[in-house]
């Protein structure tokens, strides 16, 4: 029954910046999150434009109630300094030397386009940083 009702649709994915005020808390032993979609009007434009393209198609387009991230960024962002970052310049963390961050965690936002590029040549900085400083 799936096979046959995928056969004739199409996935059709909506992505943009939002307002990047979500909270992460560990509470009762578990990982919560505290996050509005409201306040991001990227979501409306999304659902708009989902919208539309289902008026002109002329098919329901189905969306998740809940958004999703399919490139977290920002959990550990450099920074000149602990009080303005997680990691310096070389993705080594401020309050834990020798540990370092070489993801996209370190950016503060999303990178425009695929990132895959920008993360990879963060990376490469990253690990090139820590054979220099270990010789």
């Amino acid at each position: 029954r799936i096979a046959r009702l995928l056969s004739g649709g199409s996935f059709v994915a909506g992505m943009g910046a939002d307002a990047q005020d979500g909270v992460v808390r560990w509470r009762n032993g578990r990982l919560r999150i505290d996050y509005r979609p409201d306040g991001s009007a990227i979501f409306a434009r999304i659902r708009d434009a989902f919208r539309l393209i289902g008026e002109r198609s002329g098919r329901r387009i189905y969306h998740f109630q809940t958004p999703i991230t399919v490139h977290p960024t920002g959990g550990a962002c450099i920074g000149a300094d602990a009080d303005h970052g997680v990691v310096d310049i070389h993705g080594q963390c401020f309050a834990n030397p020798g540990l370092y961050v070489a993801d996209a965690a370190a950016f503060a936002k999303p990178v425009s386009g695929p990132p895959s590029m920008s993360i990879a040549a963060w990376g490469d900085r990253v690990a090139q940083g820590i054979v220099a400083a270990t010789g």
